[in-house]
């Protein structure tokens, strides 16, 4: 059914052989047996998620195979017992792991899914916009500017069509394409001019695409093994965290072997002194450190895509939390992006356009009165908003749907309410040739030739200021005009002109950019947009934040003015500029007028490649969204860049760090949010892993340098550690947002998760941990002459009391438990419950009892442990008052 050589057959028998149709497309029912048959339209990645490799991956971890050594001496040393626990202990933790990993893979896996891209095609007669794995052959493909082809086909249409094909032939210009039949056969993949191939990407034009090949079976398909060799870099974090890990292994080695040294000098035996310094440094180095770390980003990826924004690269998350400015664009981001033609401004006279949304239902009203016939003028301009336009208007279900530009949906549906959309207008004017929009020329030109009458049309629409300037009228005339243009833009409108011009047989297959002259204008469409309603909240966020907000739109001076101090973005008129302006400035000349702006007007791609660049000099985090190809290179050079989901090209989208999948503004604070709290939680869970391992180290150091007995035992120190370090880290992973999450200035990004404040807690509070912990032991042993056991027992229930208690502590640095609450993070409950029920299990279980060497605990034991470990709470509170009172 799929042809190798279909560049060598006309269009129409490829879509014959094929069984299509090029107007109707598949129909749905068809285009499913399709896909049963040839499988989903995907790229083999070559990394699948294998669960065995990823148990035997636990194995690696260099901790878990010097656990595996201790239980090995164990064994040969007859301490079985010990061998079995030490094994046990080994199981639990590869098996938390792998856990861990499995449901970070498979987050990360689902998000790659969300974020994977559309493809327009042709089905019943209808525009739809699918998954791309569900792209067939047979398929009718709607390509335009700016897209990811996303199958191989062979192209029946096209207007100014062209590609870029370097990832396979490694040619760096675009490719211009044609639909003509080729002779050649056997000719190189370069040379198939009428074909296009999945992964090019649309440089300029658009067309249509009768697919041929999908999945492995196109030419990027068949090299993705190439693909697959290239390996997963670490990310920033990862790379911070694995640091950290190699200077806290020196430094408990260091400890531990002092732990061993002295205990070893003091006539301890010097077996147990060695498996308790190996056994203690295992148990202190927080080797899962990694996976918690990544689990964390995974559910906090998972939760921003929840709130729209998905996280295309996971380093992104880490440089969120640290975004300086965010430079945003106005249409369908500030505002609603559903546009809706108001006011149609022609030179003696205005209308007024009733209606609401894309349902092309309303009146045309002159001072006040409805209009029920229209004058040739405006005809002509309601043809050309129809006819100059790549939007398209279907109904669905009785639902009526849009596809395209805002603008030029707004002005479709205006066409269509005066019932000059339709087919009987299709049908009647022929189409010739286009000129696309740039952002050079500011407005795009179509050529058709009026069957009925044989007379041919330029139609163009753009910028005001450019329509006037390309037209027939007098100096005069425009500024007059211009004037009254001007008290729309003032209200915060986006203007339009519209004109035309009858050409001649001779000009007709000229390229439109060279008609663009002389035209007679029909008059001005003033369109708006209304500003989101979550918007100012979430521009007043970003002022608490410490984060700049600049607008950077495409609009008229006036109307981004007024956009701009409608928001408070700008103050005054001064902080307003045309980018024209900037454009010939010195880096240092640009770099100041950074500082004074607020809100840049007709702002080109090049423009904003520049403003990111002035931001990087100046050592900004800077985030820039776009939805254009032209915007691609400022997305992918600033620190955080932002595609749109809907109105965005596929080249902007494969660009950006993140694509929102709402378009929305408020979106992007929520995930700067979002990125601050997963940086904040991280600390949190290194804050309480570190200082409660700190704290074991200095209970055993202390013990030994005082010749006192050890107050745990090396199982003990084992069966601590699986109590209460897992479960309460991974929840302190999901905390929830400190309420002073955005009204803190941005962290700088190169700062060290092992900060002074950092090394500060983490001494601190592992000292004070091993005070009440070696309090309690002193006291029960040499006061109240209890059993080493006992004591040991006493010490153990204390400590992990004293280790979950901390959990609350480590919510928030500085702000009280009381203030921030002990039930906000139900998940640090449940991990606390069941931190509790280890506990008890250790104690009362008999078998487990016995190989642990624990006691059971009266109920007035239990009341002590718990009562002095309240200290820890206690001793926090204070230290927070000293750092509330410091700030």
């Amino acid at each position: 059914m799929i042809d190798e050589e279909a560049y060598t057959k006309e269009a129409e028998t490829v879509c014959q052989e094929l069984r299509s149709n090029f107007e109707s497309g598949l129909s749905e029912a068809e285009a499913q047996k399709r896909l049963s048959y040839f499988g989903p339209n995907k790229i083999p990645t070559g990394k699948t998620l294998n669960l065995l490799t990823l148990f035997l991956k636990q194995f690696k971890d260099f901790m878990i195979l010097v656990l595996m050594g201790v239980a090995a001496i164990s064994y040969v040393s007859h301490e079985v017992k010990d061998a079995i626990v030490i094994m046990a202990v080994v199981v639990i933790n590869t098996l938390l792991g792998f856990y861990q990993e499995y449901k970070a893979e498979k987050t990360i896996e689902s998000l790659k899914k969300s974020a994977s891209p559309k493809a327009r095609v042709m089905r019943e007669e209808k525009v739809k916009i699918i998954p791309t794995q569900e792209v067939v052959p047979g398929d009718i493909l709607i390509i335009e500017e700016g897209d990811m082809v996303q199958a191989d086909g062979r192209l029946f249409e096209l207007i100014h069509l062209s590609t870029m094909e370097s990832f396979l032939t490694g040619e760096s210009l675009p490719v211009l394409k044609t639909k003509e039949t080729l002779d050649k056969k056997n000719i190189s993949i370069g040379d198939r001019i009428n074909t296009v191939y999945r992964g090019s990407t649309v440089a300029s034009g658009h067309g249509r695409v009768i697919v041929t090949h999908t999945g492995e079976d196109t030419e990027l398909g068949k090299i993705a093994h190439l693909i697959t060799e290239i390996k997963d870099q670490p990310t920033p974090l990862e790379l911070k965290l694995k640091a950290l890990g190699k200077n806290l292994v020196m430094l408990t080695i260091i400890l531990c072997l002092l732990v061993a040294t002295i205990g070893i000098l003091q006539g301890l035996p010097t077996l147990m002194m060695l498996k308790t310094a190996v056994v203690l440094g295992v148990s202190c180095i927080p080797e899962g450190l990694v996976a918690v770390v990544t689990i964390a980003l995974a559910l906090g990826v998972q939760r921003m895509a929840k709130k729209k924004a998905i996280i295309r690269r996971l380093p992104a998350v880490e440089t969120l939390g640290a975004v300086t400015t965010i430079c945003s664009d106005k249409t369908g981001t500030l505002t609603q992006g559903q546009m809706m033609a108001q006011t149609i401004l022609f030179p003696e006279q205005e209308i007024q356009i009733t209606g609401h949304g894309i349902e092309p239902e309303g009146d045309f009203l002159m001072e006040g009165k409805k209009i029920t016939h229209f004058t040739p003028d405006q005809e002509l301009l309601f043809t050309a908003a129809a006819l100059c336009n790549n939007a398209t208007l279907q109904v669905k279900e009785n639902t009526w749907e849009a596809f395209g530009d805002p603008t030029e949906v707004a002005l479709m549906v205006m066409a269509a309410k005066a019932k000059y959309f339709n087919e009987e207008l299709q049908e009647r004017f022929r189409f010739l040739n286009e000129a696309h929009f740039d952002t050079l020329r500011k407005c795009m030109s179509k050529v058709f030739t009026d069957q009925k009458t044989q007379e041919t049309y330029i139609f163009t629409k753009g910028a005001p200021e450019k329509i006037l300037e390309i037209s027939h009228l007098e100096a005069s005339q425009k500024e007059a005009l211009q004037k009254k243009v001007d008290t729309y833009t003032l209200q915060g409108f986006r203007v339009l002109a519209m004109a035309t011009q009858k050409i001649s047989d001779a000009q007709k297959h000229q390229r439109p950019t060279f008609l663009e002259k002389d035209l007679i204008l029909l008059g001005f469409v003033a369109i708006s947009d209304p500003i989101r309603k979550e918007t100012p909240l979430a521009i007043q966020k970003c002022q608490e934040a410490g984060i700049q907000t600049l607008i950077l739109t495409g609009d008229h001076l006036n109307t981004a003015t007024y956009i701009g101090e409608k928001l408070g973005i700008a103050k005054n008129k001064a902080q307003v500029i045309h980018s024209e302006k900037l454009e010939n400035l010195s880096h240092a000349a640009f770099d100041e007028a950074m500082t004074q702006h607020t809100v840049l007007a007709r702002v080109s791609p090049q423009i904003k490649l520049k403003v990111v660049e002035s931001f990087r000099r100046q050592n900004q985090i800077v985030a820039m969204t776009g939805d254009g190809v032209n915007d691609a290179p400022a997305i992918k050079r600033a620190n955080i860049g932002i595609a749109m989901g809907r109105a965005g090209t596929d080249v902007a989208k494969e660009a950006a760090d993140i694509v929102l999948a709402d378009d929305n503004f408020a979106t992007i604070v929520a995930a700067i949010e979002e990125g601050r709290t997963i940086y904040d939680n991280i600390l949190k869970f290194i804050r309480y892993l570190l200082s409660c391992n700190m704290g074991e180290i200095f209970i055993m150091l202390i013990a030994t340098l005082f010749a006192l007995p050890l107050p745990f035992l090396p199982i003990q120190i084992l069966w601590l550690n699986l109590v209460t370090d897992t479960p309460p880290a991974l929840a302190l992973g999901v905390d929830p947002a400190s309420s002073d999450v955005m009204q803190r200035p941005p962290r700088h990004p190169k700062s060290s998760l092992f900060s002074r404040p950092m090394i500060h807690d983490v001494l601190l509070n592992g000292f004070i941990m091993s005070l009440i912990v070696l309090g309690i032991f002193l006291y029960e042993l040499y006061i109240e002459n209890t059993t080493l056991p006992k004591a040991r027992t006493l010490s153990f229930s204390t400590l992990v009391f004293v280790q979950l208690f901390h959990a609350f502590n480590c919510q928030s640095r500085a702000q009280s438990i009381f203030k921030t609450g002990l039930f906000t993070n139900k998940y640090l409950i449940f991990a606390i419950l069941i931190s509790i029920f280890l506990l008890l299990a250790g104690l009362y279980i008999p078998n487990l009892k016995t190989i642990f060497e624990l006691t059971s605990l009266s109920l007035f034991e239990w009341g002590k442990c718990f009562g002095i470990s309240i200290f820890i709470i206690a001793a926090v509170e204070l230290q927070k008052v000293f750092l509330r009172k410091k700030a």
